[in-house]
């Protein structure tokens, strides 16, 4: 997530939820698994990944989000 959130910065917000500490959070977002990573856009779901996923899958995602297209690689 570390490409991700330098490759997008001031674009998107990539954060991070500790679950043992926010844990009516984590059953609000129905979290059950570690990794889950969420995409939110305008405060809407718009994807979910659960488990770990190539780096450019989730790039695409976020480049979605950020209303880019999309694009098969990050340069790190």
């Amino acid at each position: 997530m570390d490409h991700l959130s330098t490759r997008f910065e001031g674009e998107v917000f990539i954060g991070a939820l500790n679950i043992d500490e926010n844990k009516e959070l984590a059953k609000t977002l129905e979290i059950r698994c570690i990794p889950t990573i969420l995409i939110f856009r305008d405060g809407i779901e718009i994807h979910r990944f659960v488990g770990l996923h190539p780096e450019a899958s989730l790039a695409e995602a976020v480049a979605e989000c950020a209303g880019q297209g999309r694009f098969s690689s990050v340069l790190a």
